[in-house]
């Protein structure tokens, strides 16, 4: 199951490709929940601006809760998402995980304070936390299969504590997602690469010492 399914399993309303009411609503519920956050935010306010009655949401969704699961699906930085559901590339893990930490930095990303409003509203919400936390439990499983093919490969340490890794790799992408938000200013693409590949690296085998002491093990 990919990250995209997690969400969309608990959105009643996911329509098929080509759905203009739905598009219609998903994009007055980004304006809507962003203006106004999660708490303030109105159905009947959503369908006004998308032109359409609440029976139209109603519908497809039994409340805004599954409204705001679906706008994070449709408007949220999904590539990421999509890249970690895909296959696994066991012979170049490091590269993939460079790769994958350069796209925090994309500035043409536009699902970052929608997210935050799904944080927001995942503390009072359990459908939208139970969706929330299957959407990371995913990309926990392919993070943590991903570093275990680089260990097998010995291109990571074989004692680098997986579950650890994973969580921080979490820990950087919600960082981004948050100084997004934030309107903080990025990183230089090519510095963050050069950052990232630091990190990456030095996760890799320490090298025993070039002359160790006398008296050292082989």
């Amino acid at each position: 199951m990919s990250a995209s399914q997690g969400l969309s399993s608990a959105a009643v309303g996911h329509a098929a490709p080509g759905d203009t009411t739905r598009a219609d609503l998903l994009a007055a519920a980004v304006e809507v929940f962003a203006e106004r956050g999660y708490d303030g935010a109105g159905v009947a306010e959503i369908a006004r601006r998308a032109g359409l009655t609440t029976g139209a949401i109603y519908s497809r969704y039994t409340g805004k809760a599954q409204l705001l699961l679906d706008a994070i699906e449709e408007y949220a930085p999904s590539e990421i998402h999509e890249l970690i559901s895909g296959p696994v590339d066991t012979e170049s893990p490091a590269e993939f995980l460079t790769d994958l930490g350069r796209r925090l930095v994309d500035r043409r990303r536009v699902g970052s304070g929608l997210l935050v409003e799904v944080f927001a509203a995942a503390r009072r919400e359990p459908e939208v936390a139970e969706s929330l936390r299957a959407l990371f439990s995913v990309d926990d499983e392919r993070l943590a299969e991903l570093i275990a093919a680089g260990q097998d490969a010995g291109i990571f340490a074989a004692d680098l504590p997986v579950d650890a890794v994973v969580r921080f790799c979490t820990a950087l992408g919600l960082g981004m997602h948050l100084a997004a938000s934030l309107g903080l200013s990025m990183p230089d693409s090519d510095d963050w690469a050069f950052v990232l590949e630091r990190v990456v690296a030095a996760a890799g085998p320490i090298a025993p010492p070039t002359n160790p002491p006398k008296g050292t093990p082989p």
